[in-house]
């Protein structure tokens, strides 16, 4: 099994024992110097605020939202939000 960890926000508990598993202790510490206690739940003020318009929104937030939702991450940050906006269009 393949798993990509995103280096630029807090890991989940999951992330990290793979990360473990795989050897990438150095990695791990990486990510505690980085964002204090890793593998812990993450705090809801971590996540988009889903008020906010897409626009307002990172390109990294834009992605992980699009991956939820089993959709392309592919594109500029434009691309990403019209994205989203076609999808929820259709709910």
């Amino acid at each position: 099994m393949s798993q990509e960890v995103d280096l630029n926000r807090k890991p989940t508990a999951q992330e990290v024992e793979y990360l473990h598993s795989r050897g990438q202790h150095q990695i791990v510490e990486m990510l505690e110097e980085k964002f204090g206690p890793v593998g812990e739940p993450v705090d809801e003020t971590d996540e988009p605020d889903t008020d906010a318009p897409y626009e307002e929104w990172t390109v990294a937030e834009l992605q992980a939202e699009l991956k939820g939702r089993q959709l392309s991450s592919d594109g500029k940050k434009a691309d990403l939000v019209a994205r989203l906006h076609e999808y929820d269009s259709r709910l």
